[in-house]
């Protein structure tokens, strides 16, 4: 039934080897989720692809929530035990979802099929000859493969169980009930997994001789051989019985995600190389040296910094300075410090080799800090490299080699650089220096904690001159000088593969390296070493050569700070998810990171608060709608003269509040829905205000009768459209290709068109999207369903779209129908009455959608319809479309619109002559005859049209330039609510507000969404926050300037555990929001807690 193909999916049991941190890790990977986890899942706002519950207790126990996934469609496909149907027999032949009878084979299946009115189909996936041997964890792996996934990654079914626990009380039988909810549940990875009143099957039951779960995925694994299943199981966690046991073939789950990658640099260092990490960070950011010849559009790779003493914000202060303004945030995807806190003689590092030594010896410093990495701080990833702060680069793109030799090679553990120089050295002596290691393999964690580490902490004892980067000669260093006997030869030679030289990095470090006649200038290394991209050591004539210009002009330098501009768009529309005004301003937020140094939007003053407490850059001070004074067609009239003063002077009193509150220098003003008055009025703005240039999109133009009323037209609109593609500082556009070209007919007017993203897809998901197409077609459900996802506005039909769908679900009953029910307050009453005289049989989607819920609905279509009437889309384009294409759906459309000209030109659909329900019937016909075809050309249509209409190249276009800026700093400044920070507008004293988070940008994707009024586990204070908990991310956020974001972080680490560095770091960010009367922890955490803190731009 579905296509085969290496997609992969991970299987998620809910045992402690799935651990919280992996969610952000495996977001965008297809997944498999099952039993109660949706709590959890609801929590961080993320649901897995598919979801399973086999257990015939459990099912019961859940069966509302399970209910309420399928409603709300949080999953696509659902494989359930069939005794949820007594619970929801409506649900019986729901759109994705499968029953566990329907799939298998077996004497009683159909008669329980029968029962149900369900269809009995079994399916290859699910042979078996142990049928008894039936878990959700073995029977979700056959489930993933009959949707078509070949790759499947188990995590969290560790079968290992504590049976019964303390709160759990017998029922009857094998089937238990929690009588209290667990304080800590062994079981499970979040400890209230399981809550009062739960029910559920003991999970080794004496009749599978306490072992089912383990028999089970044997049962799975002789099954995949005996009947020639088309699959492939690994296991991702080595904290599984399926692993102590071998049942299943091991992979990192870090390599299973993504395969091998690089995840990141790590630089280590101590405070007298401070001077030199400054200096190779700056040539990073030139582009003669950078990490890669060109941005790239989502960097993958962190940039940690690893130092050897005390935190110090001072030091992150000013480190994350250089790295800004060096313009490195477009080539690294974060920066990161880690600190491993040594003092005296475990912190020793002096090369004279004499005075007083401890147990680590005179590189005791490196040492400490080499292992500390390797073992600590890249806990989670998959490959790193490391680079000491002298090793610089000769060449760019040094990073995109280091990332081919990690995913282009068969598995290593290090792959370093053999010595290059003058002096006699064994080529092994530095190999574990400056290289890459496979710290995500378990196998090489095991080598450095059980065999190198011991082994290199003994010899230093007896050796105390040893350092790090020879501990793998040191080690094998019989071998390497010939005198090892048949012992030590085997040590070798069972690990010596995983062990590579490079010529990436060209190690010269021996002293002799550094005389005169031994040093190379960069032009000498380049071309002695024309495969080499970073040189460690003797690099001071390289330095000196470069920096004298004799490769690099100034054109090629990273732009200061001060070249920094504010992008201020205008955007007075956004209210709610309607119009997807508010998608809009997120996906440009974060497309213009690598450009602007700052993003605020100037909004309705009616915007709502809680759209303003959580999307940090908006600005409410507009007063009118821009249809009010854009749209010709509008009421009361466009253009009036009052309406368009007001909106000048409220953009003109935001910016200068911008410059005089916030610092704002250099501003580039943007506004997409913008009508010709608009465009005028912005010219004035530019007048009135320095440092100024803007963009503007004329979406209204369209609705002008340009094109009919030539004559009136020109003398009410020309003049002011041509002055205004004069004007050096605007640049103006149109929303589309054949109005510019109508334009350049009619009128010799030369405006160009701006390309126009999807609101609902980032350039990253599309990137995903294709991806996922290309490695597994999506499978579909039997039925076809056709959606109509237009709101009832002008120019979209609504009435035909509606006398439509009646026609089309009525005339085939295997057609699902599904149409958009969303009312405004200018919903017509004839327009409601359509609606709710619908046929019954037709699926009415009401209310507003998110962005997640409104790709899930396009995902589940087979083909869309968009009735759009070429009166209101000869010239306008649609999102709607955009997103169509993207999923690989086709589209019904009319002729002698921009959607007609689209389809036509792609073959994406079909594109109907005349608007009328009998039209759109035969071409939805005509395209089920044919989906595969259809779909396929929609998924080339997205190929060609998304190159140049990528959010990226949004952002370039109204930045005007393409080169990085510095990362942005704080949208509002924490000062404009310092003054009243601990009283109310009235003085009076409130319950305490938790301080928001920090800026959208600075959270992971999966950030936590627990109810405001629900404590994390050890928050006993009530403080909670939405970024990560950690000190590294408190600090990051410190640095950043975002005191009022790290103090809630700091005071809820220090309630977690009671160490001075939470104390001191918070106290320092107290100070910076000015509490200079703060002198203990408890005095600040009264504080906090007692005197309520005022909204951010009230």
């Amino acid at each position: 039934m579905r296509n085969k193909s290496d997609a992969t999916m991970l299987i998620l049991g809910n045992g402690p080897s799935l651990k919280k941190e992996f969610f952000p890790l495996i977001s965008n990977t297809p997944c498999l989720g099952m039993n109660a986890a949706y709590r959890y899942w609801q929590r961080i706002g993320w649901y897995p692809e598919a979801y399973c519950c086999l257990d015939n207790q459990v099912v019961l126990s859940h069966a509302d929530a399970i209910r309420d996934l399928i409603e709300n469609q949080h999953c696509r496909f659902f494989f359930l035990h069939p005794n949820f149907l007594d619970r929801h027999p409506d649900l019986a032949n729901a759109s994705g979802v499968y029953f566990l009878p329907q799939l298998m084979a077996g004497e009683s299946n159909p008669a329980r099929c029968t029962k149900y009115g369900l269809h009995h189909t079994p399916q290859q996936h699910f042979r078996t000859t142990q049928p008894r041997k039936l878990t959700t964890g073995a029977f979700a792996a056959r489930f993933a493969n009959f949707l078509g996934y070949r790759k499947l990654g188990l995590i969290g079914i560790d079968c290992r169980y504590t049976e019964i626990i303390n709160e759990a009380k017998k029922r009857g039988g094998i089937s238990l009930e929690i009588g209290v909810t667990p304080q800590r549940n062994p079981n499970y990875f979040f400890d209230d997994y399981q809550v009062r009143g739960d029910v559920y099957n003991i999970p080794n039951p004496d009749g599978h001789d306490g072992n089912l779960h383990l028999q089970a995925l044997e049962a799975l694994r002789d099954d995949i051989a005996t009947f020639g299943l088309d699959m492939e199981v690994q296991v991702c966690t080595p904290e599984s019985e399926l692993f102590d046991q071998g049942i299943f073939p091991y992979q990192p789950i870090t390599d299973f995600v993504s395969g091998p990658k690089l995840s990141a640099v790590f630089v280590p260092f101590v405070s007298h190389d401070l001077e030199r990490l400054t200096q190779t960070l700056k040539r990073w950011g030139d582009r003669e040296f950078a990490p890669y010849r060109s941005l790239p559009k989502a960097p993958t790779v962190e940039l940690h910094l690893a130092f050897n003493g005390q935190p110090s914000p001072e030091l992150e202060e000013t480190l994350s300075r250089v790295f800004f303004d060096a313009g490195l945030c477009g080539y690294f995807s974060g920066l990161h410090f880690h600190y491993s806190a040594l003092e005296g003689l475990r912190d020793l590092y002096t090369r004279k080799f004499q005075g007083p030594v401890g147990p680590e010896g005179y590189m005791a410093g490196p040492n400490n800090q080499f292992f500390d990495i390797i073992q600590k701080f890249s806990v989670g990833m998959s490959h790193i490299v490391l680079l000491e702060p002298d090793a610089i680069p000769i060449r760019a793109n040094w990073l995109a080699a280091i990332e081919d030799l990690v995913c282009g090679s068969e598995r290593f553990w290090i792959c370093g650089s053999h010595y290059r120089g003058i002096a006699k050295i064994h080529a092994f002596s530095h190999i574990n220096g400056n290289a890459i290691y496979n710290v995500g393999d378990p196998a090489f964690q095991r080598f450095i904690g059980d065999t190198l580490k011991p082994h290199f902490l003994a010899r230093v004892r007896e050796v105390p001159r040893l350092c790090y980067d020879v501990a793998i000669y040191d080690l094998f260093e019989e071998v390497f000088t010939g005198v090892a006997d048949a012992q030590a030869f085997g040590r070798w030679s069972a690990v010596a593969h995983r062990f590579r030289f490079s010529e990436v990095v060209v190690d010269v470090s021996h002293p002799h390296d550094r005389l005169p006649d031994a040093l190379l200038s960069l032009r000498q290394a380049r071309s002695k070493y024309p495969d080499a991209y970073l040189y460690h050591g003797a690099i001071a004539k390289i330095e000196e050569t470069a920096l004298s210009g004799v490769f690099v002009g100034a054109s090629h330098r990273a732009p200061s700070p001060s070249a920094g501009v504010t992008l201020v768009m205008i955007d007075p529309d956004a209210l709610g998810q309607f119009g997807h005004y508010l998608a809009y301003d997120d996906q440009l937020d974060a497309a213009l990171r690598p450009y602007a140094d700052r993003f605020v939007v100037l909004a309705n003053k009616k915007l709502p608060a809680s759209i303003t407490e959580s999307r940090r850059y908006f600005l409410p001070c507009l007063t009118d709608h821009s249809w009010t004074l854009g749209n010709p067609k509008a009421k009361p009239q466009a253009a009036n003269a009052a309406g368009l003063k007001r909106f000048q002077a409220e953009v003109v009193q935001a910016i200068q509040d911008l410059r005089q509150r916030q610092g704002v220098g250099a501003v580039r003003l943007y506004m997409y829905c913008a009508g010709v008055p608009h465009a005028l009025a912005m010219s004035h703005i530019l007048d009135q205000l320095p440092q100024i240039t803007g963009v503007v999109n004329l979406f209204y133009l369209p609705f002008h009768p340009f094109h009919t009323e030539r004559s009136a037209f020109a003398k009410q609109w020309l003049p002011s459209l041509r002055a205004l593609a004069a004007d050096a500082r605007l640049t103006v556009n149109v929303p589309t290709d054949n109005l510019a070209q109508a334009l350049r007919d009619l009128y010799g007017l030369e405006l160009a068109a701006a390309p126009h993203p999807s609101p609902t897809i980032s350039d990253s998901l599309f990137a995903r999207l294709q991806r996922d197409r290309a490695a597994a077609p999506e499978p579909r459900d039997q039925r076809t369903t056709v959606l109509f996802p237009g709101a009832p506005t002008q120019g979209k039909n609504i009435e035909v779209a509606v006398a439509a769908a009646n026609h089309l679900v009525a005339t085939r009953s295997e057609r699902r129908v599904v149409i958009r029910d969303l009312r405004r307050d200018n919903t017509t009453p004839q327009q409601v009455a359509l609606f709710e005289a619908a046929d019954s049989r037709l699926e009415r989607l009401k209310g507003q959608l998110s962005n997640r819920e409104f790709l899930r609905l396009f995902q589940s279509a087979d083909i869309l319809v968009l009735p759009y009437t070429p009166e209101g889309f000869r010239y306008r384009n649609s999102g709607l479309l955009i997103d169509a294409v993207y999923c690989g759906k086709p589209v019904v459309v009319v002729k002698q619109t921009w959607l007609g000209d689209f389809v036509e030109r792609y073959g994406c659909g079909v594109a109907i002559n005349t608007l009328s329900v009998e039209a759109i019937a035969a071409a939805v016909t005509r395209i089920e005859a044919d989906l595969e075809r259809f779909s396929q050309r929609a998924a080339a249509a997205a190929k060609g049209y998304y190159p140049t209409n990528s959010w990226d190249g949004l952002a370039r276009l109204v930045m005007s330039e393409g080169s990085p800026r510095r990362k942005r700093s704080r949208h509002w400044s924490v000062s404009r609510w310092l003054a009243g920070l601990f009283t109310s507008k009235g003085g009076s004293r409130g319950a305490a507000k938790p301080v928001a988070a920090a800026d959208a940008r600075h959270r992971p994707a999966l950030a936590d969404k627990t109810a405001p009024g629900n404590r994390a586990p050890g928050n006993r204070a009530g403080l909670r926050t939405e970024a990560p908990l950690s000190l590294a991310e408190a600090n990051r956020l410190l640095r950043l300037g975002e005191p009022a974001a790290a103090l809630p972080m700091y005071l809820q680490l220090h309630e977690q555990q009671p160490l001075s560095i939470y104390a001191n770091n918070a106290l320092h960010a107290a100070r910076k929001l000015g509490m200079t009367d703060i002198t203990s922890i408890d005095q600040l955490r009264r504080q906090y807690r007692d005197e309520k803190r005022p909204k951010v731009g009230t």
